[in-house]
């Protein structure tokens, strides 16, 4: 914990060297003369360097021991923020910048690699939150100290004394020991070389639209960040030292309490809910939109600053979860160059371009304008979040308690040997011939019973017409050796685990899945079973019911009627929370398995008759092989 807090001691100096800038532009343009776009331009200045060397860095993080490449970093951002108020020129103060930049990148390259190595991954959230609260509080420190310095000392002493405390910090953090890499993540730490390790982010689609978000998002808190100080100035008639302290006091505390709540809030939501640190931002920037429109709209000063404070509040709820995201969905081995092609993209996309932006539409028409652009840009990242999220959903972790999936599961029972499907004779079958678990298919009873049965009718199995939703439990037994699925459950002949498909189709709710979930829970089962359905919504309605049971969302490449929207499409497969896919054998493609793998999205395949093909589809990755034959893995 005390090295938790040393690196946010120095990443609150990271911010603070950073945006003391956007205090003192008031000063720096009375006294040089410079124009908007110039201002606009030293900060575009050290993003640009900032970027550009992030790479290299990253590269470094994952090979060195990366608390002495950090140090560096450290000295270096230190000296050139000193060097900034030393400047004479425009182009002094620019080649200043561009130290500040080389120097930053160094540290927040490799900074969420370490953390993620000191703390596992369900803690992340919250350790992120601390470490990121230096955003805000750094930031406002900027603003506060550049006001306060800067009408006691200058412009030129705020520079100086913001950047000396630096070079101790570095001293420090370079005798401080680096962790070992994957200490909590089970994984190999094998090195990549660079272009193997972009190959593997590249492919990897969570860290794709998690960064093409966080693009938006930073291209638009850049430019907030610069100009809604002068803003305030222009439109409100505040002082630029007024605007800088009430900026920063705003920006502190609803940095300090969006950044905690925000991590906090991520790390619970994400133990119930897969992609829960892109759900909360993508919340968080759909509810800023009409803030932020409101806000260019406040002529009211107080108003104004009302507004501020939900915005910020809103922005800052995103800071955790985003940089957790970013180091938990790719492996280990490549996460401090993940962290670097994230910083490269989203300052050359993000925040590299949109005070540059703002202030050359600021000097041919007015800044309000210039800010109106970012209300395009926050929807897009919510977009991009949320697209994330439904087109290449996670899987949420496997319950504690819950069943080891066997590497067979019998389909139906073991009915190749003439037995019916479905019944309690070819489940005991099953278990004979060595199956640990079998699949099978529930509906509802007329009387209300969980009966065993797979079509809506009995006609294939009976050669007699009768809907199961119209005749009782005894009277399917009578007819079609229809079990009970209490039966099943409590037959010891029957193999101990059960994966339980809810056979139905509705949105809403006929009282099958309320059924099942009772029943397993009366009978103490739920480390026996496993839930799986066609149906995200079913799964949906059973995480509620019963969350501590396994839940597997079956998809299919058939185009019928019936599954046309649900199985092909699995749009509202992050409603389904899924565990894992149970998917047609025939869809397991080389490039879906790595994809999938990738995402740690586990896959059961059904239904195979070759042995040989089974065994070949586990060593791609499959854990789990449903198939009519209890002989196919021999």
């Amino acid at each position: 914990m005390l090295t938790l807090l040393f690196l946010t001691l120095i990443n609150l100096f990271n911010y603070l060297d950073r945006y003391i800038l956007a205090a003192l532009l008031p000063a720096i343009k009375k006294e040089m003369g410079f124009s908007d776009a110039k201002l606009g331009f030293l900060a575009t200045a050290f993003m640009i360097m900032y970027f550009l060397i992030s790479p290299l860095f990253g590269w470094l993080g994952d090979r060195r021991r990366r608390t002495g490449v950090m140090a560096s970093g450290v000295a270096i951002w230190s000296v050139a923020t000193a060097l900034s108020g030393m400047g004479m020129s425009y182009m002094a103060l620019l080649f200043a910048r561009f130290g500040v930049g080389v120097g930053e990148a160094g540290y927040a390259t490799i900074s969420p690699a370490v953390l993620s190595d000191l703390f596992p991954k369900e803690k992340r959230g919250k350790i992120f939150a601390i470490f990121f609260m230096a955003i805000p509080v750094g930031s406002a420190l900027g603003y506060l100290l550049g006001g306060v310095l800067e009408s006691k000392f200058g412009w030129r002493h705020a520079f100086l004394f913001a950047g000396l405390p630096g070079l101790l910090l570095a001293l420090g953090l370079f005798f401080l020991p680096d962790p070992p890499r994957g200490r909590f993540d089970g994984e190999v730490t094998e090195s990549l070389s660079l272009s193997k390790a972009y190959r593997v982010l590249a492919a990897n689609m969570s860290y794709v639209f998690t960064v093409l978000g966080y693009c938006a998002y930073t291209f638009v808190l850049g430019g907030i960040a610069v100009w809604v100080p002068s803003y305030m100035e222009r439109y409100l008639s505040v002082t630029a030292a007024k605007g800088n302290i009430l900026f920063g006091g705003i920006t502190v505390v609803t940095g300090f309490a969006g950044t905690i709540i925000g991590g906090a809030w991520a790390d619970r939501w994400e133990a119930a809910s897969a992609d829960a640190y892109l759900k909360l931002s993508a919340l968080s920037m759909i509810l800023a939109l009409p803030i932020y429109v409101l806000l260019l709209g406040a002529a009211n000063f107080s108003v104004f600053c009302g507004l501020l404070v939900v915005l910020q509040f809103l922005f800052f709820l995103s800071t955790s979860p985003i940089n957790a995201q970013i180091v938990n969905c790719v492996p280990v081995a490549v996460r401090a160059t993940a962290s670097a092609a994230a910083i490269f993209c989203i300052h050359l996309f993000g925040d590299a371009i949109s005070p540059s932006l703002v202030g050359a539409i600021s000097d041919h028409s007015n800044l309000k304008l210039g800010l109106s652009i970012f209300s395009f840009f926050i929807f897009l990242s919510a977009l991009l979040w949320w697209t994330k999220v439904i087109l290449h959903f996670s899987a949420q972790a496997w319950p504690k308690g819950a069943m080891k999936l066997p590497s067979l599961q019998c389909h139906r029972g073991f009915h190749l040997s003439g037995a019916q499907e479905n019944t309690l004779e070819a489940f005991r079958l099953a278990k004979k011939e060595g199956a640990a678990m079998v699949e099978l298919d529930v509906h509802l009873s007329g009387d209300g019973q969980v009966v065993v049965v797979h079509d809506n009718d009995i006609a294939r199995i009976s050669g007699r017409q009768g809907l199961v939703a119209s005749m009782t439990a005894a009277e399917l037994k009578a007819a079609a050796k229809v079990p009970l699925l209490r039966e099943v459950l409590l037959d010891s002949d029957c193999p101990q685990f059960v994966n339980i498909e809810v056979k139905s189709s509705r949105a809403g709710t006929d009282g099958l899945e309320l059924a099942v979930a009772n029943l397993v829970r009366e009978l103490g089962a739920e480390g026996r079973v496993l839930f799986s359905s066609f149906n995200p919504l079913v799964l949906y309605r059973l995480a509620r019911l019963c969350p501590m049971v396994p839940r597997a969302l079956l998809v299919s490449g058939e185009r019928t009627k019936e599954n046309a929207f649900y199985l092909r499409r699995m749009l509202l497969a992050f409603l389904a929370r899924p565990h894992m896919l149970n998917l047609e054998q025939s869809m397991y493609t080389e490039a879906l398995a790595a994809a999938l793998h990738a995402r740690g999205v586990p896959v059961a395949l059904w239904t195979l008759k070759s042995s040989v093909e089974a065994k070949k589809l586990l060593a791609r990755g499959a854990v789990s092989i449903i198939s009519d034959d209890t002989e196919i893995l021999a």
